[in-house]
């Protein structure tokens, strides 16, 4: 007796035990039926058509256009976010330079520069008409104005604490 004998064939034999004539061949045609479409549905489905491929690649354009500027103006606006935390760490060394020697230091004039501040290139540091100083007592007096592309954030310092922080967007 093998396995199948033993085991019995549920799909070709009915609950009570009995076989009908030509049940066998029934479920044989039932299964070359089906295996005919499995492999007439595979036989479609081997690739794809050029208008899918087109239609795909047009989605993908699309995409790239709108995500390639989102991406560089937001670099942008990291460089720029960067370029000031390194601003506001250069003024607040410069402010423990004025305590330590109790002189005044002047940051930025209207005339020029008296301590450079480092910037990455692209990036422009405005102090405007009353410049930037700290006084000799820690007290910097002025704004700046810390510019890349056409975003900008402003730079101030609490006039009581001295504490030097970016402030906000003019």
């Amino acid at each position: 007796m093998n396995v199948e004998e033993s085991l019995g064939r549920a799909d070709a034999r009915p609950l009570g035990g009995r076989v009908k004539p030509g049940h066998d061949e029934h479920f044989a045609a039932r299964e070359s039926n089906w295996t005919a479409a499995v492999k007439l549905t595979m036989a479609g489905a081997m690739g794809y058509s050029l208008l899918e491929l087109l239609v795909v690649l047009a989605i993908i354009g699309l995409i790239a256009t709108i995500a390639v500027p989102m991406a560089s103006s937001s670099v942008e606006r990291m460089t720029l976010n960067a370029d000031a935390r390194a601003v506001v760490t250069q003024l607040r060394d410069l402010r423990e330079t004025a305590l330590d020697q109790q002189r005044e230091v002047v940051v930025i004039e209207r005339a020029g520069q008296a301590h450079p501040l480092a910037v990455s290139a692209g990036t422009t540091v405005d102090a405007g008409r009353e410049g930037f100083r700290i006084g000799a007592d820690g007290i910097p007096s002025g704004t700046l104005r810390v510019a890349r592309g056409g975003a900008s954030v402003r730079i101030g310092a609490h006039s009581l604490t001295g504490r030097i922080a970016v402030e906000a967007a003019p």
